[in-house]
């Protein structure tokens, strides 16, 4: 969908998962912050229980959550839909986006579209590229709805994969999931398509 609607600072909540990349998570917050002065930040730990996060968030007027090690490829699909729940508890907000530490924040987005799911687009598999994905409230409430995300470690890679082992074979060697495909999987589960922004 093509179409595109005005926003404010508080309709956004940026999420950043970080572990053991301080700097970067720094580096990145900070030009968030230039663009973004109001919009909620959520930074959550996954098992990095580095005091320093505490400071970091007082210091760009963020929101840090410590948990535990969710990208560990046996907690299955759980990294997201921790993310969805975090979002889900943040009522004024009407898009998550999921960027990365190495996310790099030029400027304001002039519009958002009225897609569910979008990003940079990858046609070869109706796919949005990790590093800034974003979701409305609409599809976050459809896939935590349907019940996909309620056993997360019953969900196995090949699930969220697409069945192709190619796909994400790196993250998997490392013994990790990967965000950007499972939130792919989830949204294509309940007929969500990616959308190019």
């Amino acid at each position: 969908n093509g179409a595109a609607v005005n926003y404010e600072d508080k309709d956004l909540l940026f999420y950043l998962v970080v572990y053991r990349d301080f700097r970067r998570a720094v580096w990145c917050l900070e030009q968030l912050r230039k663009h973004y002065p109001n919009a909620a930040v959520v930074v959550q730990t996954d098992g990095d229980p580095d005091p320093g996060w505490m400071s970091l968030a007082h210091d760009v007027g963020a929101v840090v959550l410590y948990g535990e090690r969710l990208f560990a490829v046996q907690h299955g699909v759980a990294i997201v839909q921790r993310a969805f729940e975090v979002f889900q508890a943040a009522p004024v907000a009407r898009w998550m986006i999921r960027i990365d530490t190495d996310t790099e924040v030029r400027r304001r987005f002039r519009e958002m579209p009225t897609a569910d799911y979008f990003g940079t687009h990858q046609n070869w598999r109706n796919f949005v590229q990790g590093g800034c994905i974003g979701l409305t409230r609409r599809a976050i409430d459809l896939v935590m709805a349907s019940g996909i995300l309620d056993n997360p470690r019953q969900v196995q890679p090949l699930d969220w994969q697409g069945g192709d082992p190619g796909i994400a074979r790196e993250r998997l060697a490392m013994g990790l999931v990967s965000f950007d495909w499972i939130i792919n999987w989830a949204m294509g589960s309940v007929g969500i398509p990616a959308y190019n922004f």
